[in-house]
């Protein structure tokens, strides 16, 4: 039996697994692990997400 904590990160876990795996300062692609293709990706998501997390940052900062 899992508690409420368990079950909840284990729902989340796939939803940012790429963000916790994929190194970000490209010793992963360097060794091996991650091919080009897929670190240019991983690079154009992780510029989407700052740029929807500055925009929302910037919208609660506007209403304060």
């Amino acid at each position: 039996m899992f508690t409420s904590r368990a079950e909840y990160r284990l729902t989340c876990a796939a939803d940012n697994a790429d963000q916790r795996l994929t190194d970000t300062q490209g010793i992963d692609r360097r060794g091996g692990c991650v091919r080009h293709r897929r670190s240019i990706r991983h690079g154009a998501k992780m510029a989407a997400l700052n740029a929807a997390k500055n925009l929302a940052k910037s919208a609660i900062d506007h209403a304060e």
